[in-house]
């Protein structure tokens, strides 16, 4: 069978009345659709009094290599830890680690501009040219 990522978001109401939290789960599962009522069953089993208080899972087939919350359960702090970007989890510790100059050049290096988009090249030449405006 195959795993399923799932992602339940809580409605503005849920998170203002009573501090609702997105919650990640991963199933497995034959198909989309059975995983889906599988979540939703496990939504309603583990938290009965609010699963009115979040919207349709978000579901997307886990690619290996990619974070992988506990299969089976909950857990309110990997989605805390990662977010989804439409396709699959990404890692927000990692950034948090790798600072804000993640993929930026060193001090001293020199950067050929004929190598970067046309986009790159003009911002570069906003920023760095000594020439007013």
């Amino acid at each position: 069978m195959t795993i399923y990522n799932g992602l339940f978001e809580p409605k503005k109401s849920a998170i203002k009345d009573c501090g609702a939290v997105q919650l990640a789960i991963a199933i497995d599962a034959p198909n989309k659709k059975v995983a889906e009522s599988i979540m939703t069953g496990k939504l309603w089993e583990s938290y009965p009094a609010n699963g009115d208080n979040y919207f349709k899972p978000k579901l997307w087939e886990h690619i290996e290599g990619q974070p992988l919350p506990t299969v089976g359960q909950f857990d309110e702090s990997f989605a805390l830890q990662h977010t989804f970007d439409g396709e699959k989890w990404i890692s927000t510790a990692q950034d948090s680690v790798s600072g804000s100059g993640a993929g930026l050049p060193a001090d001293d290096e020199v950067i050929d501009l004929m190598t970067v988009s046309a986009e790159e090249r003009f911002a570069a030449v906003l920023l760095f040219s000594t020439a007013a405006i």
